[in-house]
């Protein structure tokens, strides 16, 4: 799955972790950045992406979805 990762909340990642244990295969989800900090990465997508992506890499992460 290729996300910005802004609409992945906590409540988002848990149900994508259901969904991952009902299905033979694994999940996958590439997060895209466009710069390694807020300022870099906003100057491109929006302010406040980065937070926003960065959120969603660890509410993945938080529910075991490994980088």
């Amino acid at each position: 799955m290729l996300t910005n990762g802004v609409l992945i909340t906590e409540k988002m990642a848990q149900r994508l972790r259901t969904i991952q244990n009902d299905r033979p295969h694994s999940l996958e989800f590439r997060v895209s950045l466009d710069g390694a900090t807020a300022e870099e990465n906003d100057r491109i997508r929006g302010q406040g992406v980065f937070e926003k992506a960065t959120r969603g890499i660890r509410a993945l992460r938080a529910v075991g979805f490994e980088p």
